[in-house]
């Protein structure tokens, strides 16, 4: 009996060991070859993968994109042929790959349902990036239009057509005037001076834009016209008569600036008098803004307006507050006797919204590059040599402190196979930041593709 006992005890203590070792060992297990973990990145991202090949061909385009491309869409050519960009420098050679990569990475950031683009990454999450703003959408926009005629795209084009789209679908005309068209969306969310100024822009990077969104655009351009006060100051709110602070820069700059751009872009197809107008009498008050009160993120709205309408009036007056903002800009750029760190070179101090309050240059100098850029343009045709040759090298400068921003195959070993296409050709925020924007990126491919037009345009 007490045998019995024993054994029918051994084999209940022999069935819980089993139970627990059953247990352990298959909560925890990872999953087997036919157990695939989920993944969160976006449906683009896998099936539209990164260029690894600038021999001067057209990106890898999606095969649906291309059946889908209306008849009416135009061939583009690229900027640089095959021939051409064998002729390249070496590190111009590698700017157009830096830039190339990086539009991919933009491109495969679009929602194909929505026409939007996801706002960023978190990589140590592997999760979107919070905090999407339609400003940062239309410079999203913005770039990959600027991408899709510089690389001779049409899946570019037609993303960048797609996303415009999506964006006026935003907009509503003035019920008080059937002639001027701005954000539907509350003030509170967009600020629709600058808002009107990005789309306007937008529409106008594209190549051939449709005559019914060129209407759209001269309705924003219309608002914008609206906004000016007697002494040639945009009002950035809903009631003229509030004047913002000096210390306002959303207010007094960035927006305004926004709002000029897009003005001036939007002479590429639809020129007229009374937008030269606009800008000429907007130059006082915004000289005035700039001199109070400068920033470095706000100097390329700046530059590039002004370098734009001086340009096409060749007034000097516009020319010398480009200049007068980008010497002030250089003053700003780390070189090799005060950056702490080798990686700094070519990056600028200041404000920007990547920073987070550090001290450390981050992907935001993007602006600031391309501020330097447009006013290479200006000292080009002026001519002022000496000036020419300092904007261009502290360019070159931030061209390269930007390409080590760069997800590449390279700096991306560490990740698992499947998550490095979400990150391949993104520029992170800082060499201890590694979240991905679309408008960081935006402003980096941006000034890359106008440094590489630079240097074709001799």
């Amino acid at each position: 009996m007490r045998n019995r006992t024993r054994i029918r005890g051994v084999l209940i203590g022999l069935a819980t060991v089993g139970s627990i070792l059953t247990i352990s060992f298959s909560v925890g297990q990872p999953p087997g070859n036919h157990q695939k973990a989920p993944s969160l990145l976006p449906p683009s991202v896998t099936s539209n993968p990164p260029v690894k090949a600038a021999d001067g061909r057209n990106d890898v385009q999606d095969a649906t994109d291309i059946r889908q491309m209306s008849a009416s869409a135009s061939s583009l050519k690229p900027c640089f042929s095959a021939a051409q960009l064998n002729d390249l420098p070496p590190f111009l050679q590698q700017n157009y790959q830096v830039a190339r990569n990086g539009a991919s990475w933009l491109a495969r950031m679009q929602k194909p349902a929505t026409g939007r683009f996801i706002h960023g990454w978190v990589p140590a999450l592997n999760a979107p990036l919070d905090g999407d703003q339609f400003l940062h959408q239309a410079e999203a926009t913005i770039a990959l239009a600027h991408a899709a005629r510089f690389f001779g795209s049409d899946s570019y084009l037609l993303r960048a057509r797609q996303a415009v789209l999506s964006l006026m679908s935003e907009t509503s005309v003035d019920p008080s005037d059937s002639n001027a068209r701005y954000t539907a969306m509350p003030v509170l969310v967009v600020n629709r001076l600058a808002a009107a100024g990005l789309l306007l822009a937008a529409i106008h990077e594209l190549h051939e834009p449709a005559p019914d969104l060129l209407q759209q655009g001269e309705q924003l351009a219309t608002y914008i016209r609206k906004q000016q006060r007697a002494d040639g100051s945009l009002c950035c709110n809903e009631n003229p008569a509030v004047r913002p602070s000096a210390s306002d820069l959303d207010a007094n700059l960035r927006c305004p600036g926004m709002a000029l751009f897009g003005l001036m872009r939007s002479m590429r197809h639809r020129p007229a008098p009374w937008k030269l107008e606009v800008v000429r009498r907007a130059l006082p008050s915004y000289q005035a803004a700039c001199t109070a009160n400068p920033d470095p993120a706000c100097v390329y709205w700046c530059s590039a307006t002004f370098a734009e309408a001086f340009m096409q009036t060749k007034e000097r007056p516009f020319a010398t507050l480009v200049m007068a903002v980008n010497d002030w800009l250089c003053t700003l750029q780390y070189g090799p006797e005060n950056a702490r760190s080798p990686k700094w070179i070519g990056g600028f101090k200041g404000s920007w919204p990547e920073q987070g309050g550090a001290d450390a240059p981050c992907v935001g100098c993007a602006i600031a590059a391309q501020s330097l850029l447009e006013a290479c343009r200006v000292c080009r045709h002026l001519p002022d040599g000496q000036r020419y040759d300092r904007y261009k090298s502290a360019a070159g400068f931030s061209m390269h402190f930007l390409s080590q921003l760069q997800f590449t195959d390279d700096a991306t070993h560490h990740f698992a196979p499947n998550f490095r296409e979400v990150l391949l050709g993104g520029f992170h925020n800082s060499h201890q930041d590694g979240n991905l924007s679309v408008a960081a990126q935006a402003r980096v491919v941006g000034a890359i593709l106008v440094y590489l037009e630079l240097a074709a345009d001799k």
